[in-house]
């Protein structure tokens, strides 16, 4: 019997990992041990550890999901978002274009990821990363990358890798709201979608009470929408993934099930460093919309934020839906390190600098 399966990894019982191993070291060597493709499909990246802080490693890897491609984050996924931009999605096509040859000469993927959970919104914690020219020596030839830092919850943060020569790229809008304050409640639109959610028509089934089908319905549930709906590059999580993440970092994770025992939804939330993360959400596109499945869903975590009384960021998407009940746009940047490296490597990062000035930003608020 190894470690992992003394850890209730690979069958039942609770969670009891040594007390002596960070979150973090203990997390990266799971993932290792049950095999990162068994529970992320999309994504091929070597994984380390800086104390506190998981680390991805990447070389090339241009078709990896979009959490360990800085390639796919400003190139391939952008490039499937352009719809709303109207007219000005053709000139930026033709841009992305030229980018993404140069960017692949300039071998932009070989980066060092710092505090990369594998997810679209990683949780940072306060402190700053001291050690990180660590990573310089280790990693002479990489890039160095920090994800999921916004103006609302990480200004000081920002300011401080601003001051350690990092340069700081826009990456997208997020959606915060104040659970301590909750005045969202009171919107009208939430009040109508608290409405719906005491109808009756389903129930909730927290992931306590899950069988293995219901693991593998919370990753379906995800892939239809974010692998349906939105860019592949999203990552391709299992249920084995999102097992894992309930048992050893304290996700939680609910099921909306209807009156005939089927489960048409998700949604989960993880508490970390004072906040709350909207984790994961899916739901059955071929499902009416009246019965409202994301509306409830959403609900459910706004709720939860209001009940614990702490921030929740619900991360980027269905920018409309989210301002209207109460969610504040913030500005969310990846911190680059790169002064180590050659005039060629820097390249890339320089010209998105140049790129993503006042008029991309104005875009980017308008449309997000």
């Amino acid at each position: 019997m190894n470690k992992w399966t003394q850890w209730g990894v690979l069958g039942g019982g609770a969670l009891a990992p040594p007390n002596n191993l960070p979150m973090a070291q203990e997390w990266t060597a799971l993932l290792s041990e049950v095999g990162l493709e068994r529970l992320v499909g999309n994504l091929r990246t070597r994984l380390d550890c800086l104390e506190q802080w998981p680390l991805t490693i990447n070389e090339a890897e241009y078709d990896n999901a979009y959490t360990a491609s800085f390639y796919n984050t400003y190139i391939t996924y952008l490039g499937k978002e352009l719809a709303p931009l109207g007219l000005w999605q053709w000139p930026v096509r033709g841009l992305l274009a030229v980018l993404g040859g140069l960017f692949r000469v300039c071998q932009v993927n070989r980066i060092v990821q710092i505090n990369n959970w594998l997810l679209s919104t990683n949780p940072v914690p306060p402190e700053f990363p001291d050690h990180w020219p660590r990573l310089r020596e280790r990693y002479p030839e990489h890039a160095l990358i920090f994800r999921s830092l916004n103006e609302g919850f990480h200004q000081p943060l920002l300011e401080r890798f601003a001051s350690e020569g990092w340069q700081l790229l826009p990456s997208r809008i997020v959606y915060r709201f104040d659970g301590a304050r909750a005045d969202y409640l009171r919107k009208d639109d939430v009040r109508r979608d608290c409405k719906l959610l005491r109808d009756g028509r389903f129930h909730w089934i927290g992931h306590e009470q899950f069988d293995s089908g219901d693991w593998g319905d919370v990753s379906s549930l995800y892939l239809e929408l974010y692998r349906g709906k939105y860019p592949s590059e999203n990552p391709a999580f299992s249920g084995e993934f999102f097992r894992l993440c309930c048992r050893h970092l304290g996700w939680r994770i609910l099921l909306l099930r209807n009156d005939k025992g089927q489960n048409v939804g998700v949604t989960g939330w993880w508490q970390r460093h004072g906040q709350l993360i909207g984790t994961v959400v899916g739901y059955r596109l071929t499902q009416s919309q009246n019965l409202g499945l994301y509306r409830r869903l959403m609900t459910r975590v706004l709720l939860e934020a209001a009940e614990q009384g702490c921030w929740l960021n619900l991360s980027s998407g269905a920018g409309a839906f989210k301002r209207t009940r109460g969610g504040l746009p913030t500005l969310e940047f990846m911190a680059c390190y790169h002064r180590h490296l050659t005039f060629s490597r820097r390249l890339p990062f320089r010209l998105l600098g140049r790129l993503l000035g006042p008029t991309a930003l104005r875009l980017l608020r308008r449309y997000a």
